[in-house]
């Protein structure tokens, strides 16, 4: 055998064996894709629902059906108040926005109505 098949195929068996920095960084980068997608998966199934957070509220505890509709109404809206503030990315913006839906405003607006 020639000294250049010789190489080739001991290059090839230690790709095989997986000493190839290359491929063991392509490997590394797999488990890291799918470690990320696992924990993704977890957050998702821990993030409860609007209609759940109600019910284990409510659970065993007898209320009118609109203080339950008040309550999930709420709910909704808060979350959809959190999300919004987390997604503004200067702080400018955020200090702005927290003027705006600050709870001492909204109920300022709410007694000057009634």
């Amino acid at each position: 055998m020639s000294r250049k098949k010789k190489i080739i195929k001991e290059v090839t068996k230690v790709k095989k064996q997986g000493y190839d920095p290359k491929h063991r960084l392509q490997v590394r980068l797999k488990q890291e894709i799918r470690f990320r997608k696992r924990c993704q998966r977890q957050n998702k199934n821990n993030q409860t629902s609007t209609e759940a957070k109600v019910s284990a509220l409510l659970k065993n505890v007898r209320v009118p059906e609109i203080v339950k509709k008040k309550l999930l109404l709420s709910e909704v809206i808060t979350k959809h108040l959190k999300d919004r503030y987390s997604n503004l990315k200067k702080h400018s913006e955020k200090k702005k926005y927290y003027e705006i839906v600050h709870p001492n405003t909204i109920t300022e607006t709410h007694s000057s109505e009634a």
